[in-house]
């Protein structure tokens, strides 16, 4: 705080203005919404977006609140809606699972669970 230096570079994502962000309760994630009606979740350590934006708004994001156990996150938007976003991975991949029937290929693997090592016949279905 003494030194008030710059923490790296700017995030970048959005194609508007931001509007509003927020640090999850325990700290490892930072949402940010705005004038493109997409919410950015990142990844405070690596500074990188957790997968592609939250897209429902049709309007801009003007407010986020995180659930204190950090796995709901509320959004707010000029298009009057309020929208509760589930952030828990596992009900992510129950979801999927549950879309898909079927172990998942390896593109797949790669596209939802990229920081997990791939396991061949293996489905997260089925932990």
């Amino acid at each position: 705080m003494n030194t008030r230096e710059v923490l790296g570079q700017p995030l970048l994502g959005h194609s508007g203005l931001v509007k509003t962000i927020v640090f999850s309760p325990d700290g490892t994630t930072l949402a940010s919404g705005g004038f493109d009606s997409n919410i950015i979740l990142w990844d405070v350590v690596s500074r990188q977006p957790i997968g592609r934006p939250l897209t429902g708004h049709t309007g801009a994001i003007f407010s986020l609140a995180y659930k204190p156990n950090s796995k709901i996150l509320a959004s707010g938007s000029i298009d009057n809606t309020v929208i509760l976003w589930n952030l828990d991975p596992q009900i992510w991949v129950a979801d999927l699972c549950r879309r898909v029937g079927r172990p998942f290929t390896q593109d797949e693997w790669k596209q939802f669970f990229e920081n997990q090592p791939y396991l061949q016949n293996q489905s997260p279905c089925d932990q």
